[in-house]
């Protein structure tokens, strides 16, 4: 969990907010505390885990064929139900079988992962540090955090990075593991890298909006939180996303009446609204400068569902004036809001969108508008947010 020691991230990487989508090699990202490049490491074999040595047999990638393959489904089937220890005894039978199948190892890590014995994930996974798939590294990382070695599972995700670089899956764990150990700079950097180098993997702002929003940068979370929402629409923790989002939005603005006078105060981003020479302006501070006052109207009119929409359709509004302050194309979602308002489905998304936090309102437009929400899904279906990704 990612607690008060948020508050302490330096402003100045929030300005590195806006997502990038492009395939060039990327520049050392600078750390926030030195402004020194962070090193990285040369993709040498993984570190040591003291669990055993290191097989020298090649790994399977091929899942087991006929009736064995039909018996690691039903395994994989006890895992998302949550019977583990069955899932991990017909998984051992396979793994005997099958001692250096990927498939099976990895499958069988996960189910040891969630059973809270991740030393035994560790011992299986170890001998072949060197050679497993990215996802699999990324679970032998993890299992090494869950033992209470996060700095072994640094490494290893340190080497496996240097050896796929475009990993947004490897960045993000390493970021999460930093974050738990509290060196919330780097882990800030780390999930802002893993956005550009693989703007697709929704896990990188699940957690990049979490941890922003514990710092003095919420409204970040609304921008990597709805980019969340939008790549993972269908799951538990989507919905607990557009929660979060609303609770931002409904925490941000303080409105006091002192004397007769109506003091507003809105705290998307406080200390990032001027940027420092030569640097152009943050999207911490440029998107505070331009929704904070749409957020302050909604409030004003009584914060709901519908005065949230009324405030985005405002915001967006206002992108389309002339502004050199921030360029605003540069992050992907906004240049996809501003389609999706000219094709006039902004209000069924919207209503989409924070319909967990506003469930009772949002059932109700829902029901009056059907065909306006078929139509807003058709259309976000064939105009996806990255659309190398249909």
């Amino acid at each position: 969990m990612i607690g008060r020691g948020a508050r302490l991230l330096v402003g100045g990487l929030v300005g590195l907010g806006a997502v990038g989508c492009g395939g060039a090699t990327l520049a050392p990202l600078p750390s926030v505390a030195t402004g020194a490049p962070i090193a990285t490491p040369s993709p040498e074999p993984a570190a040591a885990t003291g669990s055993g040595s290191r097989s020298t047999q090649a790994l399977d990638l091929a899942p087991p064929a006929g009736a064995d393959f039909r018996r690691m489904q039903a395994a994989v089937a006890e895992t998302d139900a949550g019977r583990f220890l069955e899932a991990i005894a017909a998984l051992e039978e396979l793994r005997h079988r099958y001692p250096n199948n990927a498939m099976v190892l990895h499958e069988l890590a996960l189910a040891y992962r969630l059973s809270k014995q991740p030393e035994k994930a560790v011992a299986m996974l170890a001998p072949f540090a060197d050679r497993l798939p990215v996802d699999t590294q990324a679970s032998l990382a993890s299992a090494l955090d869950d033992a209470g070695r996060p700095e072994q599972a640094a490494a290893l995700l340190r080497v496996a990075i240097a050896r796929h670089p475009r990993s947004g899956l490897l960045h993000s764990e390493l970021a999460t593991t930093l974050a738990r150990t509290g060196n919330l700079a780097e882990a800030l950097a780390l999930y802002l890298r893993g956005v550009e180098v693989e703007p697709s993997f929704s896990a990188t702002y699940l957690h990049l909006a979490q941890l922003l929003s514990e710092s003095p940068y919420p409204g970040l979370t609304l921008v990597h939180g709805e980019t969340f929402r939008v790549l993972e629409p269908g799951t538990q923790r989507s919905a607990e996303m557009a929660v979060l989002m609303a609770k931002i939005c409904r925490d941000a603005v303080q409105i006091e009446t002192r004397n007769g006078k109506t003091e507003t105060h809105v705290s998307l981003a406080p200390g990032a609204l001027v940027a420092a020479p030569g640097q152009g302006t943050p999207l911490a501070g440029a998107f505070a400068l331009k929704f904070g006052p749409r957020l302050v109207a909604a409030h004003t009119a009584g914060f709901s569902l519908a005065s949230l929409h009324k405030a985005r359709s405002g915001f967006l509004d206002d992108l389309r004036k002339p502004d050199a302050s921030f360029d605003w194309s540069s992050t992907p979602l906004f240049r996809w809001l501003g389609d999706l308002a000219a094709a006039g489905h902004l209000e069924a998304y919207d209503h989409w969108l924070y319909a967990p936090a506003f469930s009772d309102e949002a059932e109700l437009w829902s029901n009056a508008h059907h065909p306006a929400m078929v139509a807003m899904a058709e259309y976000v279906s064939a105009h996806p947010l990255f659309p190398e990704h249909r």
